[in-house]
């Protein structure tokens, strides 16, 4: 089974000045992660300016968009997960670049893969920094998984959007167009537009059956830096 890891990053000294730091971290995390399947990792960079070296001991493949101001954020996940698609990855697993990984990312595609409804299932892993509120938020991973109560029009169990993942069959299934799993803007945004709030596109699609679902011993580190707003308020949308 492949693997695809798709994150978006922003380096600049005008919006992400930390940037290139937040996704080395990334890289070396995932290094130290002992991670057990086949992978790729598929970056969008979003217009960055500041200069990363990016390493090779690891698959790392990367796509750079001139304009972020016309999709932002919610183009370049698009744009990344679309990516891992057409490397025929069997799971694909988004990320922001400010988190940090550890050997329970195993634990997150073990028990997926052993589901019977991860085919029509969106998943989240636990965080010591979820978002407010958030059903992801915890001190530390637990035993089993939770599926979360999520109903169409409401934000209500929702999982945030710093790190999801679903199955090939999941895309195929429930994106919005053919390359892009979630439309750039939509009225469960929670007035965000393209630079996110992509969290109520799922609730819109529980009406069509999706469920939602925590990996509870999946628990990873987010410092949930908070630029897409800065990157909507520097642009003036």
């Amino acid at each position: 089974m492949k693997v695809g890891l798709t994150v978006t990053s922003h380096r600049s000294p005008e919006i992400r000045p930390n940037g290139v730091e937040l996704l080395n971290n990334f890289f070396e995390s995932f290094r130290n992660s002992d991670f057990e399947y086949d992978y790729g990792i598929y970056i969008s960079d979003n217009q960055s300016t500041l200069d990363i070296e990016y390493p090779k001991d690891l698959n790392v493949n990367v796509t750079y968009i001139e304009n972020q101001t016309l999709t932002g954020l919610t183009g370049a996940w698009n744009t990344s997960i679309y990516n891992a698609y057409l490397d025929n990855c069997d799971f694909i697993w988004n990320f922001n670049d400010d988190i940090k990984l550890n050997n329970s990312i195993n634990k997150f595609i073990k028990v997926i893969h052993e589901m019977p409804e991860r085919d029509t299932t969106f998943y989240g892993p636990l965080s010591d920094n979820g978002g407010s509120p958030s059903p992801n938020t915890s001190s530390g991973p637990s035993e089993g998984y939770t599926f979360l109560n999520i109903r169409p029009n409401s934000w209500d169990n929702l999982p945030n959007g710093f790190s999801f993942g679903f199955t090939r069959k999941f895309y195929e299934t429930y994106r919005y167009k053919d390359n892009q799993f979630y439309p750039i803007n939509h009225t469960l945004n929670g007035g965000d537009g393209k630079w996110g709030g992509q969290e109520g596109w799922i609730s819109t699609l529980s009406s069509l059956g999706v469920k939602a679902c925590l990996i509870n011993e999946c628990w990873i580190e987010h410092v949930k830096i908070r630029d897409y707003a800065k990157a909507r308020s520097y642009y003036g949308e």
